[in-house]
C-alpha cells in the first residue's frame, strides 16, 4: 500500500512539474544580455513610416508648351509694281527677311525692265556683255517686249542673289520678282513673328490683295486628309 501511494504521489509531482514548465515557456522573457545593444526587433512599418521610406514621386512633367502654328498668307498681285509694293509693306512690318514662294517652277526672274526702243535695248545688251553676264535673253514680244531676262529661278532667294551679284557688276537698272503671269505668291510667317502681322495685314501694298490660307505641308509631313462625306 505504501508503495502504491508513493507512486501516485510521484506521478502527481511529475505532472505538476510538466505543467509548470509549459507555463513558464509561454511567458515573455528578456532579451539575452550579450550584444543587446546590437539587437533590434523587426516590426511591420506603419503607413506613415512606409510613406516616408518610399522615394518622393517625381513631380508631373510640365505640360509641353503648345507650339503656335505658323500663319500662311496668299497675295494676289495686280499691276507691274505690286510685287515691289508688297516687299515694301513687308519691310515696314519687320518681315523683310522672310521669303515669298510661288507654286510654279521658275516663277522668279532677274530682268532689265522694258526699254523705249530697239536702240536702247541694244545699248543695254552691250552693257550686260561688258559686265560679264552670260545668261541673258532679250524679250521681243508681249507685255515685256524689249525687256531683257537675266535668269529664271525656282526660289525668290536665288533671284535676289543673282540680282545682287549683277548690281555689284554695275548693272544697276536691273530688277527681280515674279515672272510675267505669276500673280499669286505665298508667305509663311513663323510663330515667333506673328505679332508683326497686323502691320502687314493693315496695308499689304497697292495692287496687293491678301488672304489667309492653310499652310502647305513641310517635308516629312502629310497633308490633312480630306473629310469623308
Amino acid at each position: 500500500m505504501r508503495l502504491i501511494a508513493f507512486l501516485i504521489l510521484l506521478n502527481a509531482l511529475t505532472l505538476a512539474a510538466g505543467l509548470a514548465l509549459e507555463h513558464w515557456r509561454q511567458q515573455p522573457r528578456a532579451l539575452p544580455s550579450h550584444n543587446a545593444d546590437k539587437v533590434r526587433l523587426l516590426a511591420r512599418p506603419t503607413a506613415s513610416a512606409a510613406a516616408a521610406d518610399v522615394p518622393a514621386a517625381q513631380a508631373p512633367k510640365a505640360a509641353v508648351a503648345s507650339v503656335a502654328a505658323p500663319v500662311c498668307l496668299q497675295f494676289s498681285l495686280t499691276g507691274a509694281d505690286a510685287y515691289a509694293a508688297l516687299r515694301a509693306a513687308m519691310q515696314r512690318a519687320g518681315l523683310q527677311q522672310l521669303e515669298l514662294r510661288a507654286q510654279r517652277r521658275l516663277a522668279w526672274w532677274v530682268y532689265w525692265p522694258p526699254l523705249d526702243d530697239a536702240a536702247a535695248q541694244a545699248e543695254a545688251l552691250a552693257a550686260i556683255r561688258a559686265a560679264g553676264a552670260q545668261d541673258y535673253a532679250p524679250i521681243r514680244a508681249g507685255p515685256m517686249a524689249r525687256a531683257i531676262s537675266l535668269g529664271m529661278f525656282d526660289r525668290e532667294a536665288d533671284a535676289r542673289a543673282q540680282h545682287a551679284a549683277l548690281t555689284r557688276a554695275g548693272l544697276t537698272a536691273l530688277r527681280y520678282g515674279p515672272r510675267p503671269g505669276v500673280r499669286v505668291v505665298y508667305l509663311d510667317v513663323p510663330a515667333e513673328l506673328i505679332d508683326r502681322l497686323p502691320v502687314l495685314q493693315a496695308s499689304p501694298g497697292e495692287g496687293v490683295a491678301l488672304a489667309e490660307v492653310a499652310c502647305a505641308p513641310r517635308p516629312g509631313q502629310q497633308a490633312a486628309a480630306a473629310p469623308q462625306s
